[in-house]
C-alpha cells in the first residue's frame, strides 16, 4: 500500500506527464491565465478527463485555477459535449492520453469517487 505522500506524488506525475502529452499533440503550450476560448476549452478538456484520478482541488491546483472552476467545467462538461464539436474532439483526445498513462502506471488507479485517499 502507497503512503499518503506517494500518493500524491503519483497524482502529479499523472498530471505532468498527461499535460506534456497534451500539449506536444496541440503544438503548444497550454496558457492557463488566457480566457480566450480556444484555451479555456483545452483546460475543461483535459481537467474533465483527469476528474476519476484527482479531486477538484488537486486539479484546481495543478492548473493554478480555484476548486470552483473545475467544479463549474464539471457541470458544462454534459452541455458541451451535446453542442460542441470541438470540445468533444479535445475531450476525447485528452481522455485517450490519460486512459494511455493510467493504464501504463501501475501506481496510478481512478477512485470510485474521483477523491485522493490519504
Amino acid at each position: 500500500m502507497m503512503s499518503p505522500t506517494e500518493y500524491r506524488e503519483s497524482r502529479k506525475f499523472l498530471f505532468k506527464v498527461v499535460r506534456e502529452r497534451y500539449e506536444e499533440l496541440l503544438g503548444a503550450k497550454m496558457d492557463l491565465k488566457s480566457r480566450k476560448h480556444e484555451q479555456v476549452v483545452h483546460r475543461m478538456a483535459l481537467a474533465n478527463s483527469l476528474r476519476p484520478f484527482l479531486t477538484c482541488q488537486g486539479i484546481g491546483d495543478m492548473l493554478s485555477k480555484d476548486h470552483s472552476s473545475i467544479v463549474h467545467y464539471q457541470k458544462e462538461h454534459h452541455p458541451l459535449l451535446k453542442h460542441s464539436a470541438y470540445y468533444r474532439e479535445q475531450f476525447r483526445r485528452s481522455l485517450q492520453i490519460v486512459d494511455e498513462v493510467s493504464t501504463s502506471s501501475d501506481a496510478v488507479a481512478p477512485t470510485l469517487t474521483g477523491k485522493s485517499k490519504p
